[in-house]
């Protein structure tokens, strides 16, 4: 249920006010109210994530951080929920069932310990696709042409993700552009190859 959301966020990100732990107790102090329509709202994604921040006396820390996204029956964006931790030894409290990925190695050998289901973030996986457009011919709007139609195949096609990577390889053999090109897509190729799994 979305009234869950909230509550959910606290246990999955760790954030009930520890005893005598000053910044829980001002997090769990922050209550967050959605905005969207729970009626509307027909999956709920949990998104893990870390950055850095420096800590009095202790130097530069990494900080669990993580987002939960509501979204409705045709997969489109209702609302992002935002969500920290005070610095932490293993994230253990951040545990997903669910995750999302960029591609990196070192994030994605975590998640792969702690999510039952692992996928490759469209976005970074459109930036991907966006870069290798050059490949299918010189005129701009071709290019777009094939590079919307590539994302929409990804999004509701199956096999779609195992059919652009072959047309790929189709290109990097057959393309006469300079060596520098085909080396940028020979890489979107070896991005492909390795989350393939997750793209499905």
């Amino acid at each position: 249920e979305v009234a869950d959301v909230v509550h959910v966020a606290a246990v999955v990100g760790g954030l009930q006010a520890g005893e005598g732990n000053a910044a829980l107790a001002q997090e769990n102090a922050r209550p967050y109210a959605y905005t969207a329509d729970p009626t509307k709202v027909e999956a709920i994604i949990a998104l893990p994530d870390a950055t850095c921040t420096a800590m009095v006396g202790e130097g530069w820390k990494h900080v669990a951080a993580g987002a939960f996204v509501l979204l409705d029956a045709e997969g489109e964006r209702l609302e992002t929920i935002y969500l920290a931790n005070a610095p932490e030894e293993n994230k253990t409290t951040f545990w997903p069932w669910f995750g999302l990925c960029d591609g990196a190695k070192d994030i994605q050998a975590w998640l792969e310990a702690r999510c039952d289901v692992l996928t490759l973030d469209f976005y970074h996986l459109s930036e991907y696709v966006a870069a290798a457009k050059a490949a299918f011919g010189k005129d701009p709007a071709a290019q777009d042409k094939w590079y919307a139609k590539a994302l929409h195949d990804l999004k509701h096609e199956e096999g779609s993700a195992e059919k652009l990577l072959g047309q790929l390889k189709a290109k990097a053999r057959r393309t006469t552009q300079p060596a520098a090109f085909k080396a940028e897509l020979l890489g979107i190729i070896g991005y492909l190859e390795r989350n393939l799994e997750r793209m499905e």
